[in-house]
């Protein structure tokens, strides 16, 4: 079926959107596309700050103690009578002492990282295929009987009005 326009008073002509139909004058309006360009947020990247456990062998220098036993054998030059029996003597216990390196870790804070986000702009060209109207006028001339002759096809006027 057919579009169904609108048609104009005392006319057989439809009435087009963006024409005027009132009056004597009548209006024909051009159009255009104009761009618009806006911005959408997306995901970029992400990146993950985080620590990492190394483990490295550090030396160090200590001083640590021992002791040894010493025993010295003195002749007795002026000899006394001896106040125990003969095997009736306790034995020395002489205690004998030695440090031992002993290690342990503390933790110390060594640095502080702060974590940010810098913004940077850039400019960008964006194309986009824009429609518009131009006029496009054709002249049919009347032969002598008032009917409209048509022209051969040739370069055609175009601008605006």
């Amino acid at each position: 079926m057919a579009e169904q326009r609108p048609r104009r008073p005392g006319s057989a002509e439809p009435v087009l959107p963006g024409r005027s139909a009132g009056g004597a004058e009548e209006v024909l309006d051009l159009l255009e596309e104009r761009p618009e360009v806006s911005t959408r947020r997306i995901e970029a990247g992400r990146v993950r700050v985080g620590t990492r456990v190394v483990t490295e062998p550090r030396q160090l220098d200590v001083r640590v103690f021992h002791e040894s036993v010493i025993i010295e054998h003195r002749p007795v030059n002026e000899p006394r009578p001896a106040a125990a029996a003969i095997g009736s003597t306790p034995p020395l216990v002489v205690n004998v002492e030695r440090e031992e390196p002993a290690a342990h870790l503390r933790t110390y804070v060594r640095e502080r990282v702060r974590v940010g986000k810098r913004r940077h702009e850039e400019q960008r060209t964006v194309t986009v295929d824009a429609r518009r109207e131009e006029l496009d006028v054709e002249r049919h001339p009347l032969d002598e009987r008032a009917q409209a002759v048509q022209e051969r096809p040739g370069p055609r006027s175009r601008g605006r009005r």
